[in-house]
């Protein structure tokens, strides 16, 4: 090995473009580190100015005085949203809630029913008890009276929102179809069915 070393050192002694090949390699290499680390510092620079502009954000709202009252806007804006929501103890009470409802309604308004499904609960916000019932409706179209039913929905303190509604058979035997849902929130957050 130490005759190889020699005659490489030998060969290194008396060639100079292999010297100055070397040192171009070395130069290389020595611009490339530094490019990598020029890039880091870029790289570091931009994310410092990121974090100092959202501590200014942090800081200006922290400054913000009125956070109490956003709250209780807030706390006042959900109990009314909340309000417009049915309650029930269990889905099978929801269901059997919106199904009463719509009896009684349609028998107010004296509306020959063909047809008056309640679906089953559809979960949609688990962490909130928050029930979707949908309840499916049809009936001989009477004007009176199909106004009567979307006076009763409209005018109901709790929502009842209206995904479709079709007319048909404006000539013979004219009949309705409305599908409406309605938002049920748990009393009891221990109970579940």
């Amino acid at each position: 090995m130490s005759t190889s070393k020699q005659s490489m050192l030998k060969e290194l002694q008396s060639n100079t473009r292999l010297r100055v090949g070397l040192w171009l390699i070395a130069g290389i290499i020595a611009i490339y580190g530094i490019l990598l680390l020029d890039d880091q510092r870029l790289k570091l620079q931009g994310e410092y100015k990121t974090t100092v502009a959202r501590l200014h954000q942090l800081e200006n709202i922290a400054q913000q005085a009125d956070w109490t009252k956003r709250a209780d806007e807030i706390k006042k804006l959900r109990q009314d949203l909340e309000s417009k929501l049915w309650q029930a103890n269990t889905q099978g009470l929801a269901e059997a809630n919106l199904q009463a409802w719509f009896d009684k309604q349609l028998k107010e308004l004296e509306i020959n029913v063909q047809r008056l499904k309640v679906e089953s609960v559809v979960e949609s916000q688990p962490t909130m008890k928050l029930w979707k019932v949908t309840a499916h409706i049809g009936a001989k179209f009477v004007p009176k009276q199909f106004d009567g039913l979307l006076l009763a929905m409209a005018k109901n303190p709790q929502w009842l929102i209206i995904e479709r509604l079709d007319v048909f058979g404006a000539n013979r035997n004219p009949r309705f179809v409305i599908i409406a849902s309605a938002y049920f929130q748990a009393k009891n957050e221990d109970k579940k069915s």
